[in-house]
């Protein structure tokens, strides 16, 4: 149970049945007491637990067993049903971008090089995904970087042989690319095949060409992004729909001007904008927060809470309310085995293959670690190594038992990777991330006044 208050009212949240309630200032104290030293309680007190308890709330069931649920049938899954094959067409880049995985200023040791993947390793990573993907009924590739686009023959044979491999499915192509290479090989693909594109833009021209720089002169890659979207825009009106923007946000910058940017320019209106800040712990030097960023981001947040309240109400607020909606929905109480949501099965959703061949669960993780690696074309699947990584709850399993954010748990194996072990000194760093961010969501749920919020002092007569 976590107590709190907000605007001058009472509230709790039970883990078990994941709800927030309301009560009276008087219960909150002795929901407090009961937490903080329940030998103390007097007997009158010990009466209102009981009638709390007697409507279902301040329930004691937790899970036994911290342990994933698919632990019995992730080799079945793995077998026939992988959904998406990235593959990591080369590792050369024309861009050096400052916060990139790939700039060699990580922790994960992962460097920019001029190797690409070759056409034998690509073949057996496509007839490795058609033979273990049979009852997904379509065939998926995302091809991957470095810029992908710099090995562009090796795109356009991969998609070849899977329209010739796979037929009978919707093949369907995604390609992630910083939007510098656009040729008249390039329009023609995008023509002819269903592929989605993604473009990394982080707002205006200043913002962008912070961090965004072409190797070779240093150069801002801004105008040269803006002319290509343009020209997809004119000759590539198929691939242009499907496009999505991806920014990375600059903390120490002011939020509003990434926000007002994309917000004013008509280019980007009809496109899907997804966005992300730096990742502070696995990248140097650190990004320190600025300030103006944090009152922007809470302005906006302030701005939104108005909109909703005077019915105008904005998608981006529209989003969050049903996200939280269904983050505190009720459930069933917990069952013996449980665990946190963090973990996919490795390989399922998307199963990245490196330039030599390497399995991994996402190209987030370094091509450096044997920790996070689950096989390779040539032997397959490492199935011990994938449950490991499944099951990392098993680091802290007491933690895990008593923890109010397991429901809504995050964590996953990549995020406790070090390149030589899952060190729990990154999974309890997370730990704490994930909790105050809980506590976080908690507080808006509660000032968002979500129907999902109980009124006990209102549902139980002599309560008080």
């Amino acid at each position: 149970v976590y107590t709190y208050r907000l605007f001058n009212r009472y509230f709790f949240y039970e883990v078990n049945n994941n709800s927030v309630c309301e009560v009276s200032k008087k219960n909150f104290e002795i929901i407090n007491k009961l937490i903080q030293a329940p030998h103390a309680l007097l007997e009158d007190e010990v009466k209102i637990i009981k009638k709390i308890k007697d409507l279902g709330w301040l329930q004691s069931t937790r899970p036994e067993k911290i342990e994933n649920s698919e632990n019995l049938y992730f080799k079945n899954y793995l077998q026939t049903s992988i959904k998406n094959l990235t593959l990591q067409v080369t590792q050369n880049c024309n861009l050096n971008c400052k916060y990139c995985s790939f700039s060699g200023r990580g922790f994960l040791n992962r460097q920019k090089s001029h190797n690409d993947m070759s056409w034998q390793v690509a073949k057996k990573a496509i007839d490795f995904y058609i033979e273990h993907s049979r009852d997904y009924p379509k065939g998926t590739i995302a091809f991957y970087g470095g810029e992908p686009f710099l090995n562009y023959n090796l795109i356009i044979k991969c998609i070849n042989y899977l329209e010739e491999k796979n037929r009978g499915k919707e093949n369907i192509y995604f390609i992630t690319t910083n939007g510098t290479i656009l040729n008249e090989k390039i329009i023609t693909l995008l023509n002819q095949y269903n592929i989605h594109l993604t473009i990394s833009l982080d707002g205006n021209q200043e913002l962008h060409n912070k961090n965004r720089r072409f190797a070779e002169d240093g150069s801002g890659s801004y105008d040269k992004i803006i002319n290509n979207i343009e020209i997809l825009r004119e000759k590539c009106p198929r691939a242009f729909k499907k496009l999505t923007i991806n920014s990375v946000i600059d903390q120490s910058e002011d939020y509003d001007e990434y926000a007002n940017y994309f917000k004013q320019n008509n280019l980007f209106e009809e496109l899907v904008h997804s966005c992300s800040t730096i990742d502070t712990q696995k990248i140097e030097p650190h990004i320190i927060t600025s300030s103006q960023y944090k009152i922007s981001k809470k302005k906006e947040e302030i701005c939104n809470y108005i909109s909703y309240y005077t019915k105008r109400i904005n998608s981006s607020l529209t989003d969050n309310l049903s996200m939280l909606d269904e983050k505190f929905s009720f459930e069933m109480p917990f069952q013996k085995k449980y665990h946190h949501g963090g973990p996919c099965v490795p390989g399922v959703l998307r199963l990245f293959v490196d330039i030599n061949g390497k399995f991994y669960s996402c190209e987030k993780i370094s091509e450096n670690s044997q920790t996070m690696c689950i096989g390779d074309i040539n032997t397959g699947f490492d199935y011990e190594n994938i449950y490991k990584i499944m099951n990392i709850g098993n680091m802290t399993i007491n933690k895990c038992k008593k923890c109010i954010a397991l429901r809504h748990c995050n964590i996953c194996a990549n995020q406790c990777d070090n390149i030589n072990e899952l060190s729990l000194q990154l999974k309890l760093f997370h730990c704490n991330r994930v909790l105050k961010e809980m506590k976080r969501a908690l507080r808006q749920y509660t000032t968002l006044g979500l129907c999902g919020v109980y009124k006990i002092y209102q549902d139980c007569k002599g309560l008080d």
